[in-house]
Formats: structure tokens, sequence, C-alpha cells
């Protein structure tokens, strides 16, 4: 686009632009992609674009992609914040390659962090697992150690690695995390990654005392988020109790703990905290005592309400599966699971599908034993596949 080509490239050359785009197009190296309103032109193939690319020098590139994100951010029309991360973070890494240190490398790497941050951020409220965890990972180098943007990204990036069942992965992120929020002296994110840990722990440190190590700790988060008024706290420390509750098959005190984790959670206006609660909601109604057709009533309420979220939309399936087997409709039952199953595939989380003990169920109050043996031990295996001890 030539406003975009004026932005890189030298003023003596401006008034020169469609002459030059005009040559390329006449020697086939470019194609217009675009007539009106302003022409917009690709190259003829990725190989030729791949080689000019390369011949530019690593320090102009770095310029170019500085030059050209400023560019987009000045324009709303081509404005994309993950685009603009993209560039930044080419600039950022070319010049580390380059050598180049100091206070503006820095600034421009957390520049490129926080907008690939934002746009994680937004991945994961509606439920696209895949382009979440891989944005949160770019970011998680662009930040300097020891900052909180730094321990924000780590905590961020545990949690979707959480919802896609990679325990041991969400666990190192976030001791790291809370190494660096005690260094950076910033107690609410140091409770926060503790909180976190624990919920991933809770697959992974089946040992003697767990419980009542991770309720003292979320006992502990609580006073620090009552003290410093954070809402998001509050509601993960709340739901962290209605875990250990659901561990313990108390599911009525996880559904209290639940209550509380979501008014936290709706007061600071958090969708994607407020959605994980509904999913641990989904499951006490299942084996808690709700009535069979509240809890349909409710799951389907969760779908309207979160409808563009398919990792929500997932969840629901999944335990309307095992309500409708409840009521005796065995099939529409299987088939639900089979949506559910298809979700979780297509959003990289296919594991989280194999953990669930719910097909098992279908088959055994269905009357096929066989079946559900088949499917409990598969999901068994899944278990132990996630270094699941519980």
């Amino acid at each position: 686009e030539p406003g975009a080509l004026a932005a890189v490239t030298p003023e003596v050359i401006h008034p020169r632009v469609s002459e030059l785009i005009t040559k390329l197009e006449g020697k086939d190296l470019v194609r217009p992609q675009q007539a009106a309103p302003e022409p917009v032109f690709s190259f003829r193939h990725d190989l030729v674009r791949d080689v000019v690319y390369r011949a530019i020098p690593k320090q102009r590139r770095a310029d170019l992609h500085q030059g050209f994100a400023s560019w987009l951010q000045g324009t709303s029309e081509w404005l994309n914040e993950e685009t603009v991360g993209w560039h930044l973070e080419r600039s950022y890494l070319l010049r580390r390659e380059l050598g180049v240190r100091g206070e503006a490398q820095r600034a421009l790497g957390e520049r490129a962090a926080s907008l690939l941050t934002a746009s994680g951020q937004r991945a994961r409220t509606r439920g696209d697992l895949p382009s979440a965890t891989g944005l949160l990972r770019r970011a998680a180098p662009l930040w300097s150690p020891g900052t909180r943007g730094r321990v924000r990204n780590l905590i961020d990036l545990a949690a979707c690695l959480i919802d896609a069942g990679d325990m041991p992965g969400a666990e190192t992120r976030l001791n790291e995390a809370v190494a660096e929020a005690e260094t950076v002296g910033d107690r609410v994110l140091q409770a926060r990654a503790s909180v976190t840990l624990w919920e991933a722990r809770s697959s992974t440190h089946n040992v003697a005392g767990w419980r009542e190590r991770a309720l003292d700790e979320a006992q502990r988060a609580l006073a620090v988020f009552e003290d410093e008024g954070d809402e998001v706290g509050l509601s993960l420390a709340h739901r962290l109790e209605a875990m250990l509750h659901q561990n313990d098959y108390r599911f009525a005190a996880a559904e209290r703990s639940l209550e509380e984790a979501l008014r936290h959670a709706r007061s600071a206006g958090d969708e994607h905290e407020e959605r994980k609660i509904l999913e641990w909601y989904t499951m006490s109604a299942l084996w808690g005592p709700t009535p069979v057709e509240e809890a349909i009533a409710r799951h389907e309420d969760f779908r309207r309400r979160f409808g563009e979220n398919r990792l929500v939309e997932a969840g629901c399936l999944r335990r309307i599966a095992g309500f409708r087997a409840m009521q005796g409709s065995i099939e529409e039952a299987r088939e639900l699971l089979a949506q559910s199953r298809a979700i979780l595939n297509d959003l990289g989380a296919g594991l989280l599908a194999a953990v669930t003990v719910t097909p098992g169920l279908v088959e055994l109050l269905g009357g096929d034993a066989r079946a559900a043996e088949h499917d409990f031990r598969a999901s068994y295996e899944a278990l132990e596949q996630l270094g699941e001890s519980n």
C-alpha cells in the first residue's frame, strides 16, 4: 500500500513510489491485490518476498519493522495489535542478534510484549487456546526479567497451559512467577501466582497433607487480596477453595465457594475468570445435589452467555451429556460428547477430551459396562500421561 511504503522509505523517493511499483509490476515481481480506494500490492511469490527480505541488512530490517509498526499504530484502518506486536517483536529480535543493549532496546521489547500479551489475553477470553498460548509464549522472553509485566505474562501463560492440560509446564512458569514477584516486591502478584500454582499442583502433588497446605495458601492469599482490594485475586482464591472441596467430594461446599468466586469475578469484570468458575460449577452440578433439570437449564444459560467461547461450549456440552444420560437419553448424550470432543480437538486441547469420566458414566447409565470400562481406562491412561496422581 503506497502509504505504508512511504512510511518505510526515504523521503527522497516518496514522489516516485507509484512509478517504482509500476516497474516492479512490469517485471512480474509484484501484483495488485486491491485497486481502490488505495491500490494494494503483494509479491508475486513468497520466495521472491523471502529473497528480498533476507537481502536487507539486519539493522535496516529492524528499522523497517519498527517504522512500519509506528505507521500501523497511527492508521486506524490498518491497526491490529497482534500485527503491530509482531513487527516490534521482529525489530527487537533482530537488534538482539546484532548485540544491541540498553534502555531503548528494553523499551522496544516491552512495547512488543505488551501488545502480544494483550492479544493473547483476548484470544484466551474467546476460548482460542492455541492462539492465546502461542502469543503469550512469544511475549514472555520480550519482557525484562523481574518486572510486573513479565510476572503477569507468566501467570496468564500458565493458566492457558492448565486449560490445555499441561500441568508440568504450568508449574514451571508459576514457580518462576512466584520468585520474580517476590523480587519485584508485589505481594498481590505473588499471591496470584501461588494460588494458580496450587491449582496446577492439584494434579501432580497428591501427597499426604497437600490439601491442607493448599487450603492454608488459599487463606493466606485471601487475606492479601482483601487488604489490597483485589477482586480478581479474591475470585482465584475462592475458586481454589472450591477445587479442594470438589477433590474431597464436598460438592455443596464447593458450590458455595464458587458463588463467592463468581461474585468477585463479576465485580472485577473478568469474563475469563467467570468462565473458569462456571466450568468448575459444571463439575459440582454433575456430581453434587443439584437437580438434573435445574443443572441443564443453568448450563444452557452458560452457553447463551458465553456462546463465542468454544472452551465453554465444549465443557457445557460434555456436562449436559451426563445430565441427558441420567434422564435416559443415551444416544443424545453420545452425540453431545462427540461434539464436545471435536471442539477440544480443534482447539488443540484433545487431551482434555480424554481425561473426563463423563463418557464412561454415559455408557454405564446406558447399560454397556464393557464400553464404560473402555472409556474409564482411556481416561485413566490420559491422566497418567498428564502426570496426574490424584
